[in-house]
């Protein structure tokens, strides 16, 4: 699983502050963030693990494997970055909504700008 230790500490902050929050893929559109994160951190749970990844990168030689996997992990941690970056342009400087950065991630995904590719 991914990100063990902070969705469990999530679930405890939330458990402690909000008792009654349930899970909820509509808590976003209902004001219910303790239970969107819920429902977010569930969703998170069960994406499969590495298993078919360690399992592609051992078939392959030391320098593609290596290759690949630095090309993995960059993707992983432009995501990590540009959900930062997005945060802080809508909350700090209000440049755009929350909405506007999903409109603009949903089209990055759609043409795969959000995956490793060659120049």
């Amino acid at each position: 699983m991914y990100y063990v230790q902070t969705i469990d500490e999530i679930r405890k902050k939330i458990a402690e502050n909000y008792p009654d929050a349930r899970a909820n893929p509509q808590g976003l559109d209902k004001d219910d963030y303790p239970g969107y994160i819920l429902w977010m951190v569930d969703q998170v749970e069960k994406m499969p693990d590495a298993d078919a990844f360690w399992r592609i990168l051992s078939t392959l030689s030391r320098q593609d494997a290596d290759a690949l996997f630095l090309a993995v992990n960059s993707a992983i941690k432009a995501g990590s970055w540009m959900g930062w970056i997005n945060k802080t342009v809508e909350s700090e400087f209000g440049f755009w909504s929350n909405d506007t950065t999903r409109d603009l991630i949903r089209k990055d995904k759609e043409l795969y700008n959000h995956l490793p590719r060659s120049s």
